[in-house]
């Protein structure tokens, strides 16, 4: 399985690549990262244990924008006495819902695979499962770039048919302009016929 470090490494490149492209007037990308807490399906045989995530984000209309996630959960304890390492990526569309003043709830849908690395004595056991997930969650703008961000998912193993759970709370940056409405400007005044 590839290294959490690895793969941080080429999202963190990425990250890098899209901010230098994005401009004052561009796209929002946003930038979030925090903490999960993954509740695991009993037959994958592991502990419900925390981990870290982190997400770029690119909105593409006032409604619509893409989400890569990549959370890692190391050092879970396994039923069977051995610890796992379990890394989960996934692409995402999300559908933001009408603001409620600093809050900015959406919807979230997408597919990816959950890692698993056991740490067994004659070396390690990989475990890959193709999964799709839906939920939602909120951004709370405390300025008009960050914001502090709640998430809850339900994730479905179409290897095993799995049914896991994450909840992360999270700092998210926006970079690029927030979105702004446009206002038409009012019309000039007409003066008033002579009689």
């Amino acid at each position: 399985m590839p290294s959490f470090n690895a793969l941080s490494t080429l999202l963190l490149a990425a990250l890098l690549t899209a901010a230098s492209t994005a401009s004052a007037e561009g796209p929002p990308i946003t930038f979030s990262g925090g903490g999960t807490y993954n509740i695991f399906d009993d037959d994958r045989e592991v502990d419900d244990d925390y981990g870290y995530f982190g997400a770029v984000e690119f909105r593409f209309t006032e409604r619509w924008a893409a989400e890569f996630w990549l959370s890692d959960a190391e050092d879970i304890e396994g039923d069977n006495g051995f610890d796992v390492d379990a890394l989960r990526w996934h692409l995402d569309a999300l559908y933001y819902l009408k603001p409620r003043g600093n809050l900015h709830p959406y919807l979230a849908a997408g597919g990816g695979q959950l890692e698993r690395e056991w740490d067994v004595p004659n070396g390690n056991l990989d475990e890959v499962d193709s999964e799709a997930n839906f939920g939602g969650g909120v951004h709370w703008f405390f300025t008009d770039n960050f914001s502090l961000r709640g998430d809850a998912r339900y994730l479905f193993g179409f290897d095993d048919d799995t049914s896991d759970f994450t909840v992360s709370v999270g700092l998210s940056y926006r970079l690029g302009a927030p979105q702004k409405r446009r206002v038409a400007a009012a019309p000039e005044p007409q003066p008033e016929p002579e009689p």
